[in-house]
Order: C-alpha cells, then structure tokens, then sequence
C-alpha cells in the first residue's frame, strides 16, 4: 500500500467491488497498481480507441494488430456466405497470415454460428507461439482482429473453445496466470 489521492482510493474501492462481483481472480491474481486507476466495470470500450490497419489483402483490415498482414485464403470479393467460404479454406497446416517476421500456420478455424463470428487458432514462432483471431465482416472488409498470444496450445485452445460459446473442461495452462 501506499499513500493515495480521494480519487485514487475511490478508484481502487469501486475497482475491488467490481472484482469480487466478477467472483474470479484476474490475470495475475494479485493487486498492483492497477487498483488505483479508473476502470471500467462494464468493459465499455466505446472511449477506447483501437488500432485498426489496412492489410496487405484486399477487402482486408486488421484490428489491434500491429504488423501489417497478408491472409492468402481470406476470399477476394465479400457476400453473404464470406465467413464460409474463408473458414473452407483454412484447413489445419495451411497459412492464416504471414508478415516479414514470418508465418502463422492454422492450427483449428470454425465459425461460432450465434455470433456470426470466425475463430482461428494458429501456431506460429516466437515466445508466444500460439494466437487467436477474430474474423468478421464489416462494410465491404474482412476484420481479422487479434484475441491474443499464448504460450502453450492448452491455454490456446481454451480460449478459442470459449469464444465459441463451448465450456472448457481442460487443464489450466501458464496463460491463465500470465
């Protein structure tokens, strides 16, 4: 603990009121100063602004995702059957995306039906070699937005099955408590 301003210790009041309401431990499981900033309990991310970037693929944009991308199997024109198209060609092994650090290989890709939403799951290099995007249709573009990197396949595959809308029965993995 620490000396705090009215402001910051209302903050940090309201923010472990809405963390035991939450009835689970976030990430890290342990306080910080996080506590003492202003969050927003009902993850209302309309004041937040996203990185959105155009990809190297046409009728392509990526959202929270730095480096530019190119997706080979993401289809050329946009209709009414966009996500099924795209998910029948991301076929476990096949390239999702690739940039000058290298490839992201598919590893799992369905479409959760009660959102309209794809979900791919890709192994590729790097510390955390496992990642999970969302791909949906915006306007005339593709959003292929990231939901994150993993350090093993098990936290990976948890949260792809989570988005999903599936229940996970799995083992924990590292991720959970990083």
């Amino acid at each position: 603990m620490r000396t705090v301003t009215k402001e910051e210790a209302e903050n940090a009041k309201n923010n472990l009121l809405n963390w035991a309401k939450e009835g689970k431990i976030s990430k890290g499981g342990q306080l910080g100063e996080w506590v003492y900033r202003k969050i927003n309990p009902n993850n209302d991310l309309s004041n937040v602004e996203e990185l959105i970037i155009t990809s190297k693929t046409p009728n392509a944009q990526q959202k929270n995702w730095k480096t530019p991308n190119e997706f080979p199997n993401c289809p050329a024109s946009i209709n009414e059957n966009g996500l099924l198209e795209y998910v029948q060609g991301l076929v476990k092994g096949s390239v999702f995306s690739k940039n000058k650090y290298g490839e992201s290989i598919v590893d799992s890709a369905e479409i959760n039906s009660a959102t309209n939403e794809l979900f791919v799951l890709t192994n590729g290099s790097g510390i955390k070699p496992y990642a999970l995007a969302k791909v949906y249709i915006e306007g005339n573009n593709f959003i292929h937005e990231s939901m994150g990197s993993f350090f093993d396949l098990n936290g990976a595959q948890k949260q792809f099955n989570l988005a999903l809308g599936r229940e996970w029965d799995g083992d924990d993995s590292i991720d959970d408590f990083s």
